[in-house]
C-alpha cells in the first residue's frame, strides 16, 4: 500500500508518528472545551509520559557504564547464544508451541489475576445479549418493568433488548457459554493471533531469528495478554486481523482462495469492529491494486461481503437502518466518525484529534511491554532514517491504518490501555521489536566515542537494563492493578443463590433516575447531558412527570456542553450527585440521599450472571432497586421467586431478605 508514496513521504510518515508518540500534545486537551474526557486523558498520560522518560534515564545510567568498560563482543556473543535455540524448532512447531503457551499463559492471567470476571461495561452489554443468543432467545424482553435491568451500552428496541455493539463477538461469546467456556473465548482467540502473526512474520521477514524473536516476545505482550481475559472484542478482532494478513501475504502467490480467506477474516473483523475492517481493508485492497492484482482484491471484497450484508440486516432489524449502528442508535448522530462536537458536548476537531492520538501513542509504547522505552518512537525512528523493505513497510501500513482511522473518531479510552488500537497490538510489539534490533545493529560495531565508549554496546545494554526495570518494578505493578482483591470481587461476582430469587440490587440515585429515563424511551445522550447538565433532584422530577407519560412542567437543559457544570456531591464512597446552590430538596429527594447513605452497588456486573428477565426461573434475577412502590410491583409479578436483596456490607456484600433491607434503606418512606 505505501508503495503509492514516495520513500520521502514516507519516511515523513514515519517520523511524524514518532513525533506524536514523543511531543506531549495531549497537553492541548487541558482546555475547558474538552471536558471531562479531556481532563482525565491529559492526567492519564502524563503519568505514562513520566514513567516513559524518567525509567530510560535511570537505564541509560547502567547501558552508559556498560559501554564504557564492558567487552562488546563478548556481551553480543552471548546474546547470539541466547538467540540460537529460537531457530532449531521446525516453523510449524514453533508457531503450534509458541500459540499453545500464548493461551495457556492468557488464561493463567484471566483466572489467576483478573478472576475470570469481565471488568468494564462493555463486556457485561455484550454478555448479557450472548447469554440470550445461548439461550435460543435473539434479544430480551421490553416492557414495563425494564428500568429494573435495562443496563448503559444496551438498547431497547421495538425487537428487542439488544447491546449496543456489532453481533459478531456477541455471537463468539454465545458460543462460549453453550460450550461452558465463554472466558476461554478471549485466550484462544489471543492463540489464533499469535498463530497467524507468527506465520506472517516467517513470510515477510528473510532474518528467521528475527522474526521468532518478534514473534516471541509479541505473544508474550502485557498488553494484549490482559486484554485476552476482560471478554471485550479486542483479541477476537486481532485474531480476524492477524488472518486477514497472513492470508493476504499468502495470496501474492496468485492462489484465488488465499484472497478469499483474507477477504473473509476482514469480514468477520466487520462484524466485530467495523472501523478497524475499514482501515485494514484499504490497506488490503490497495496493495492488491498496487501489485496488479485486481482480479485477487475483487476475490476478497466477494468473500467479505457476506458478513457486510449480515451486519447491515442486524443493523436493519434492531437500529432502523442498514448504516445505523448500534453507537448511532445509543447516542445520536454525533456518535459517528468526523469531527465536530461528540455526543457530550466536548469539541473534536483536528487538534483533538492529534492529542487523543499522542496520548494514545505514548500509553501504547508503555503498555505493549511495561518497559520505559519509547517504542512508537523507536518504530519512528527507524523508518525514517533508513531503506526498509516492502515487507517491513507493509506491517507499518498495518499498524497505521487504526491509528489513521481514529483520528476521525471521538471516543479514545485508555482504560486498560490505548485498547481502541489493540486490533493490531501484536503488530505493533512485533514492530517495535524488529525496529528495536534494527537500529541497534545499525550502529557500527566497532564504532567509539571518547575511546572507550560504544554506541552499539551502550543501547544494547540500555534496552537490556530496560527490560529488567519492567520485568522488576513496572510489569508486577500493572498485574496488581488488575489483581481482584476480596472487596473487588465482591462488587462483580454474583452471590450464589440455589433457590429462585429476586434480588434487588441498592444502586446510586442517578442511575436509577437514568435507567427510568432510558428505559422509557430517552436517548442515551440525552440521558447523560440531562444528568450532567442539571441537578439530580430536577432530573428526578422530570423522570416523574417523564415515566407518566405527560409532557413535563419541567424544563431540562439538553443543550451539550462541557464546561459550566452544576457542582458535584459524593453522597456515599464513588456515589455522586449534581446539586445547585440555594436548590430546595423535596422530600422525594431527600429520600433518595438518604438511601445512599450506607452505600450502594452498581446491578451491571450481577445482570448476566443471573437468571435472565423473561427466562424460566431458576435461580437469582439480579434487578435494580427502585424504591418500594415499583418493587413491589415486581414482586407481585414473581411471586414463585423469593424477595432479597443484596446491600454493602463491612467493605463487602450481604444478601438479606427484602424487607428487612427495606425497613433499613428506605426507612419505609415508600419513596
Amino acid at each position: 500500500m505505501t508503495a503509492v508514496l514516495s520513500e520521502a513521504m514516507r519516511r515523513s510518515l514515519a517520523a511524524a508518528v514518532g513525533l506524536l508518540a514523543a511531543v506531549p500534545l495531549w497537553h492541548l486537551l487541558s482546555e475547558s472545551s474538552t471536558g471531562l474526557a479531556g481532563a482525565a486523558t491529559v492526567a492519564q498520560a502524563s503519568a505514562h509520559s513520566a514513567v516513559l522518560w524518567s525509567g530510560l534515564l535511570l537505564c541509560a545510567l547502567p547501558g552508559l557504564l556498560i559501554a564504557m568498560v564492558a567487552d562488546r563482543d563478548a556481551i553480543e556473543n552471548r546474546v547470539r547464544r541466547l538467540l540460537t535455540p529460537l531457530g532449531r524448532p521446525t516453523t510449524p512447531v514453533f508457531t503450534l508451541v509458541l500459540s499453545g503457551g500464548a493461551a495457556l499463559l492468557a488464561a493463567l492471567i484471566a483466572h489467576a489475576v483478573m478472576g475470570g470476571l469481565p471488568t468494564l461495561i462493555d463486556s457485561f452489554a455484550q454478555l448479557v445479549h450472548a447469554r440470550y443468543l445461548a439461550e435460543g432467545a435473539t434479544a430480551g424482553p421490553v416492557n414495563q418493568h425494564s428500568e429494573f435491568w435495562h443496563i448503559q451500552q444496551t438498547l431497547l428496541t421495538q425487537n428487542g433488548w439488544v447491546s449496543q455493539y456489532p453481533p459478531g463477538h456477541v455471537l463468539l461469546l454465545a458460543l462460549g457459554f453453550k460450550l461452558g467456556v465463554v472466558s476461554l473465548i478471549g485466550p484462544l482467540c489471543w492463540a489464533v493471533a499469535v498463530c497467524f502473526t507468527t506465520l506472517t512474520l516467517h513470510a515477510l521477514l528473510p532474518n528467521l531469528l528475527l522474526a521468532r524473536l518478534a514473534a516471541l516476545l509479541a505473544a508474550l505482550s502485557p498488553f494484549s495478554l490482559v486484554l485476552s481475559g476482560a471478554f471485550m472484542s479486542h483479541i477476537p478482532a486481532a485474531a480476524c486481523a492477524a488472518a486477514a494478513l497472513f492470508f493476504m501475504v499468502r495470496a501474492r502467490d496468485g492462489r484465488w482462495w488465499h484472497a478469499a480467506l483474507a477477504g473473509a477474516a476482514l469480514g468477520a473483523l466487520f462484524t466485530m469492529r467495523p472501523l478497524t475492517a475499514v482501515a485494514l481493508g484499504v490497506v488490503a485492497f490497495g496493495s492488491a491494486l498496487l501489485s496488479r492484482r485486481a482480479a485477487l482484491a475483487l476475490i476478497g471484497v466477494a468473500a467479505a461481503l457476506p458478513m457486510l450484508i449480515a451486519v447491515a440486516a442486524h443493523n436493519h432489524h434492531y437500529f432502523g437502518a442498514a448504516t445505523r449502528f448500534g453507537y448511532q442508535a445509543a447516542l445520536g448522530p454525533a456518535a459517528g466518525p468526523g469531527f465536530g462536537v461528540d455526543p457530550w458536548g466536548n469539541r473534536y476537531g483536528l487538534l483533538q484529534a492529534l492529542a487523543y492520538t499522542s496520548a494514545e501513542l505514548t500509553a501504547l509504547s508503555l503498555y505493549l511491554f511495561e518497559v520505559p522505552l519509547p517504542l512508537v518512537l523507536v518504530v519512528g525512528v527507524y523508518f525514517a532514517t533508513g531503506k526498509r523493505t516492502a515487507s517491513e513497510w507493509l506491517l507499518f501500513a498495518w499498524c497505521m491504518a487504526p491509528v489513521a482511522a481514529n483520528l476521525l473518531y471521538w471516543h479514545h479510552g485508555l482504560f486498560m490501555g490505548p485498547r481502541m488500537l489493540a486490533d493490531v497490538g501484536i503488530f505493533w510489539a512485533a514492530l517495535s521489536v524488529i525496529s528495536v534490533v534494527g537500529l541497534t545493529r545499525g550502529l557500527r560495531a566497532r564504532t567509539r566515542v571518547a575511546v572507550r565508549y560504544s554506541p552499539r554496546t551502550f543501547a544494547l545494554a540500555t534496552v537490556m537494563a530496560a527490560g529488567l526495570f519492567g520485568g522488576i518494578l513496572l510489569l508486577p505493578e500493572r498485574v496488581a492493578s488488575y489483581r481482584l482483591t476480596p472487596e473487588r470481587r465482591a462488587l462483580l461476582q454474583a452471590p450464589p443463590v440455589d433457590e429462585p430469587a429476586l434480588v434487588f440490587v441498592h444502586g446510586g440515585w442517578t442511575a436509577r433516575v437514568g435507567m427510568r429515563l432510558a428505559a422509557h424511551g430517552m436517548r442515551l445522550d440525552s440521558v447523560e447531558t440531562a444528568l450532567r447538565q442539571n441537578s439530580t433532584c430536577l432530573v428526578h422530577a422530570f423522570a416523574d412527570s417523564f415515566v407518566g407519560g405527560g409532557k413535563a412542567a419541567i424544563r431540562l437543559d439538553f443543550a451539550p456542553r462541557a464546561d459550566d457544570l452544576p457542582q458535584i456531591t459524593e453522597i456515599s464512597p464513588g456515589n455522586r450527585i449534581r446539586v445547585v446552590a440555594n436548590e430546595p430538596m423535596s422530600a422525594s429527594c431527600a429520600a433518595q440521599i438518604n438511601a445512599d447513605q450506607a452505600g450502594v452497588i452498581d446491578v451491571t456486573p450481577f445482570i448476566w450472571q443471573g437468571d435472565l428477565p423473561g427466562m424460566p426461573a431458576r435461580r437469582a434475577l439480579f434487578v435494580r432497586d427502585m424504591g418500594p412502590q415499583a418493587n413491589q410491583r415486581l414482586i407481585h409479578q414473581h411471586p414463585n421467586r423469593r424477595a432479597l436483596m443484596l446491600i454493602p456490607h463491612d467493605q463487602r456484600v450481604a444478601l438479606v431478605p427484602y424487607t428487612i433491607a427495606e425497613r433499613e434503606i428506605w426507612k419505609r418512606t415508600g419513596k
